[in-house]
């Protein structure tokens, strides 16, 4: 009887490979790495449990969730990418996966410091007047530092973590053949197109790494609102943004869950009805749209002024898609089944 090989991974991958396999054994998937093919991949001190393992704590989408957290920013943000996806993923799921936590501990002051100057090609006290190390908000890709310009402009200086594009490369890569390595061997697999998944989230996350892009998308959405005074995004700084850097305007303002009606002449009924006219006019009027609207990406400026932060995830809808969701709208507004 021929015995049976696994899946050829590059050498590059398979110490990653390595580490994937062995959490989602500690998780309580060793079934979906037996049938994949994966066995060998598994750190000895798991492998020995790979069979007759007693079935661990929660369900099967809590350990998912558990599993996709300690794989990292790649997983995570896949993960969470799964969520929005009502139309292939049960319910559970994807209510387990929405509960992903993009948490981590943000990068030593020094490492910071030397991102941003490998970034602008000169000592950050050429460019900037201060520059606090501290950053304000740290994320799985990047984090946000509060600077003041050597021109005399307070700024946010977004800078990207060292090393996560590699990073992210390497596990896209694993990622899709993975894919396709489910696609082969795990029933039923085909219901949820993985390899289509893994490919449209490769798409998305580039697109996110590349923070001149981000800044180039700020620029346009100030383009398509320019005329409404109700709403703002920070200026771009394009002389001192990179690939990997970007310098925006700093904002300051409250962030949309804590104003109250006696904060600042703030009015919640009017941020609400502001709010949804903004999110109305970016999908069906300019098909481009904030994709990840979270309370923390939305602040609001005296004025009832509406400002959206963090640009790097953004939606398109063509001219046919955004006609086709105003009828939509319309039918039910009028509750008129045939336009539904």
């Amino acid at each position: 009887m021929a015995k049976r090989t696994g899946p050829v991974f590059p050498a590059l991958h398979l110490r990653r490979l390595r580490e994937i396999t062995t959490v989602l054994v500690k998780y309580g998937f060793p079934d979906v790495v037996s049938r994949l093919r994966l066995e060998r991949t598994v750190a000895m001190g798991r492998r020995l449990r790979l069979r007759g393992r007693p079935r661990p704590w929660g369900t099967r989408a809590q350990r998912l969730r558990l599993a996709l957290e300690e794989l990292g920013p790649t997983f995570i943000k896949f993960g969470q990418a799964l969520s929005t996806r009502a139309d292939l993923l049960p319910a559970e799921l994807v209510a387990e996966l929405s509960r992903l936590q993009d948490q981590v501990p943000p990068l030593p002051p020094g490492v910071a410091v030397a991102a941003v100057e490998a970034e602008l090609g000169e000592p950050i006290a050429v460019v900037f007047r201060e520059f606090d190390p501290e950053p304000v908000a740290a994320a799985s890709i990047a984090q946000v530092h509060r600077a003041v310009l050597s021109s005399g402009e307070e700024v946010a200086v977004k800078v990207r973590r060292p090393g996560i594009e590699t990073n992210i490369e390497r596990d896209l890569a694993i990622m899709a053949q993975l894919a396709r390595l489910a696609d082969r061997y795990l029933p039923d697999a085909d219901l949820y197109h993985l390899t289509e998944l893994v490919s449209e989230f490769a798409r998305s996350i580039r697109r996110e790494l590349d923070l001149s892009l981000e800044g180039r998308t700020i620029e346009r959405f100030a383009r398509n609102f320019a005329a409404d005074s109700s709403v703002k995004f920070p200026r771009v700084y394009r002389h001192r943004t990179t690939r990997g850097l970007l310098t925006l305007e700093y904002i300051h303002g409250t962030k949309v869950l804590e104003i109250l009606p006696a904060k600042e002449g703030l009015d919640p009924a009017l941020v609400a009805r502001r709010g949804a006219d903004l999110m109305l006019r970016q999908v069906l009027e300019h098909g481009l749209f904030h994709a990840d609207p979270h309370p923390a990406n939305i602040f609001v400026l005296p004025g009832n002024v509406i400002c959206l932060l963090d640009l790097g995830n953004v939606g398109r809808l063509d001219r046919a898609m955004r006609t086709a969701l105003a009828a939509l709208v319309e039918g039910i507004v009028r509750e008129d089944p045939e336009r539904m």
